[in-house]
């Protein structure tokens, strides 16, 4: 991260570490999402955890890197919520359980059945659209 510039970095992975997401939250990934937010808002970053041996130091006030966003599932939900100027985007779940997202309706038997997005990142618009293919409508958001 620190030894490249102007690179826009998107992180995904399966849980969001943002609290707004309470029902899923675990405080273990709070370093993590404070690393987000030290890259988004160019400040600098330390952390030092004796028992795992990690410790991190890390300035991003000058770099011309850019965080983009946190893409991430688990929640099953179709949502999105800006932290401190971190957004974090959560998408459904594929698999067919029509409880978990109220924001979708989903009917087996049907494309709707299905759902899953493809993202494309305009770097000059700083725009992101979410194409969804099945259950649930296309979204977009700027960063």
């Amino acid at each position: 991260i620190q030894n490249v510039e102007g690179w826009s970095f998107v992180f995904v992975s399966h849980q969001p570490f943002d609290s707004y997401f309470d029902n899923t939250y675990d405080s273990e990934y709070e370093p993590v999402f404070n690393l987000f937010k030290a890259m988004k808002n160019k400040t600098e970053y330390t952390y030092t955890n004796a028992y795992h041996a990690i410790s991190v130091n890390i300035d991003f006030s000058d770099s011309t890197n850019e965080f983009v966003c946190h893409i991430c599932g688990h929640t099953h939900k179709t949502l999105s919520h800006v932290n401190d100027n971190v957004l974090t985007i959560t998408t459904g779940c594929d698999a067919f359980y029509p409880e978990d997202d109220p924001n979708v309706t989903r009917e087996s038997g049907t494309v709707s059945e299905q759902l899953f997005d493809v993202y494309s990142i305009d770097t000059t618009t700083k725009t992101i659209k979410a194409c969804r293919i099945g259950a649930g409508t296309d979204r977009t958001w700027n960063y």
